[in-house]
Parts: structure tokens; sequence; C-alpha cells
């Protein structure tokens, strides 16, 4: 934990985070990717999905399953 002077360090709180996951063609490693992300504690404020260009529709279907957010590059 890097310390600096927020008001989230007064009461020993961190501000939510955001999680950017870039892939392409790995629909199966981001399913496990995204499982993983469903378990942090404390949640993650948001998790963004950049599909960098992939040949198929996988990518998009395996977001599509989870309530984190899809952006095509």
């Amino acid at each position: 934990r890097i310390s600096g002077d927020t008001e989230d360090d007064a009461d020993g709180s961190l501000p939510p985070i955001s999680v950017v996951v870039c892939t392409r063609d790995r629909p199966r490693s981001l399913r496990r990717c995204l499982e993983s992300l469903t378990r942090l504690d404390p949640a993650a404020g948001e998790v963004i999905v950049v599909d960098n260009a992939s040949r198929t529709d996988e990518t998009r279907a395996v977001v599509a399953e989870t309530s984190f957010r899809y952006v095509r590059e």
C-alpha cells in the first residue's frame, strides 16, 4: 500500500480500483482470469476487458456472461 495525503488514508480505506484486462484470441484464459477477478476482496470498482481485434466473437461472449465491460479496440 502506498500512503499519501488523501482522505481515504485518514480512515484506512482504499478507493475503488479499476482493472483493465487486455486480450486477443484467448477466450479460455480470459474466462479463468475473469472468474478470478470476481473473487477479489475487496471487489474491483470496475473491470474493463479490452479486446484487441480478436478474430472471432468468443471474447465478447465470455465477457457477456459477466457484469464486466467489453471494449473492442
